[in-house]
């Protein structure tokens, strides 16, 4: 005579363990792809100077000079290359999506032009109109004499050094 519960009761435990590991083994799948769709998430990086509007709105031209800017400003991201009394506050917020490249999403620069004195003569804003797309020039600049090969440039300094110096 064969014990049928437990056959019954055995075969209930397989289930079950099929069961769970099943699950598991759905959750990992779906945590996977999870983690991988949010390495696809687009970023947002903010760099450079960081606007406060009430900061910029309390500067007034004719009254305030180069060290109540600076308070109340911080350090100018760039100063003027031929003008020194040009100061440069600038902000660039960039999208990249995974490995592609990064799109400047917005820009924005504010020039503070002070006179000799250091007074603040005037504050221009620039935004996204008014960025200029420059391509570089890929050409080579030229050189005198003559290129060596890898074997030349491996066995020219052979016995170079053994010299004496005159």
């Amino acid at each position: 005579m064969v014990n049928t519960t437990r056959a019954a009761t055995f075969n209930s435990e397989n289930w079950l363990i099929n069961m769970l590991g099943n699950i598991f083994k759905s959750l990992i799948i779906v945590g996977t792809l999870t983690y991988c769709l949010a390495g696809c998430a687009p970023t947002k990086d903010v760099r450079g100077y960081v606007f406060s509007s009430n900061a910029l709105e309390g500067l007034t031209p004719g009254t305030d000079n180069q060290e109540s800017v600076l308070r109340s400003l911080g350090t100018p991201s760039a100063l003027g290359t031929f003008n020194h009394n040009a100061w440069y506050y600038i902000s660039r917020v960039t999208e990249s999506f995974a490995f592609l490249n990064e799109e400047v999403i917005d820009q924005r620069v504010v020039a503070i032009i002070f006179d000799d004195k250091g007074i603040l003569e005037s504050i221009h804003y620039f935004g996204m109109e008014d960025a200029v797309d420059l391509t570089p020039v890929e050409q080579k600049t030229p050189t005198r004499g003559r290129e060596l090969n890898i074997f030349e440039q491996l066995l020219s300094n052979i016995n170079r050094f053994d010299r004496p110096i005159e």
